[in-house]
């Protein structure tokens, strides 16, 4: 079942970007809004899912909160992957 839950988790097209974009670099909920062209409340809602099924990990040490890919995933590194053609 854990594994059925990291896939929904995944299966969003808005999720799949923010993945790609925190495989980059460690980035706010606010940063992500903005680049993704998408509502705040609606991009925390993603992260936050993200998150518990263990692909981002919070970075507490700035003023705000930023994400990171948890590159560690298999999963998830088999995915990026999979969306932007290229190895890790």
């Amino acid at each position: 079942m854990k594994l059925v839950r990291s896939l929904r988790a995944a299966a969003h097209l808005d999720r799949l970007r923010i993945l790609g974009l925190c495989a980059n670099a460690d980035l706010t909920v606010c940063e992500l809004a903005e680049v993704l062209a998408l509502p705040r409340g609606h991009v925390m809602g993603h992260v936050r899912q993200l998150a518990r099924a263990g692909f981002l990990l919070g970075n507490e040490q700035r003023p705000q909160s930023s994400y990171r890919l948890e590159v560690r995933q298999s999963l998830c590194r088999a995915l990026i992957a999979s969306r932007y053609h290229c190895e890790f």
